[in-house]
C-alpha cells in the first residue's frame, strides 16, 4: 500500500524532511529523512493499549523508518498517528519489517504500510453535520 500522493505530499511539505540524497540507497520509492513526531499504537489485539510517543526518522509513500522506546518484531502490525495540514492527522496502519537497538533504551524501527484510516471530517450545509471523532474515542476502537 502507499500514502496517496496528496498526502505524502503534505507530510513532506514544510520543512520537516529533507530528501535522501541520490545514490544513498537504491529504492523504488524516494525516502525522505524526517525528525516528525507521532503516536503509535500497537494492534495486537489489546483492547487497553495506550499510543506512545515515536519518533518519524524517514519516510517513504511505502513505509517509515521510526525511533520508538521497545521493540516491535517483524510482522507486528500497529499504526501511527501522523499530523496533516490544517490540525487534522491521519491513522497509518503498519506491519514491522525490521528492528533494532540503537541504544538501551530506543529501538529502531522499520515499518511497510498497509492501511490508512483518516477521521471523518464535519460536514455543513443542507447534509446533517457528521460526528467529527474526538482523539479519545478514535483511541478506544484500537
Amino acid at each position: 500500500m502507499e500514502i496517496p500522493a496528496e498526502i505524502f505530499q503534505q507530510l513532506t511539505a514544510g520543512g520537516h524532511f529533507a530528501p535522501t540524497p541520490i545514490g544513498s540507497e537504491s529504492r523504488i520509492t524516494p525516502r525522505f529523512t524526517a525528525n516528525l513526531p507521532a503516536l503509535l499504537i500497537r494492534l495486537n489485539g489489546d483492547k487497553n493499549a495506550k499510543p506512545i510517543s515515536a519518533t518519524i526518522t524517514d519516510l517513504s509513500a511505502s513505509g517509515a523508518r521510526l525511533e520508538f522506546t521497545e521493540p516491535i518484531h517483524v510482522n507486528d502490525p500497529f499504526a501511527i498517528r501522523l499530523p496533516l495540514r490544517g490540525g487534522s492527522f491521519i491513522w497509518i496502519h503498519c506491519i514491522c519489517v525490521r528492528w533494532a537497538y540503537i541504544d538501551r533504551h530506543v529501538c529502531s524501527i522499520g515499518a511497510k504500510f498497509t492501511g490508512m484510516f483518516a477521521p471523518p471530517k464535519a460536514v455543513t450545509g443542507a447534509i446533517a453535520p457528521v460526528a467529527v471523532m474526538s482523539e479519545q474515542a478514535e483511541l478506544a476502537q484500537y
